[in-house]
């Protein structure tokens, strides 16, 4: 789940930030590593609409 989740992420992000906010393609991966860690620690508990 974690690894589709940080694809997904990947995806969206890159473009978003590197686009709009002016980001380095550096500065969203630092972010992507640390939401992926989040994410992965398995305290957090998603729930979405299918």
């Amino acid at each position: 789940m974690a690894q589709l989740l940080g694809n997904a992420l990947e995806t969206y992000t890159l473009s978003l930030f590197t686009r709009t906010a002016g980001w380095t393609p550096d500065e969203v991966y630092t972010l992507l590593n640390g939401v992926t860690e989040e994410v992965s620690r398995n305290k957090m508990h998603l729930y979405t609409h299918l």
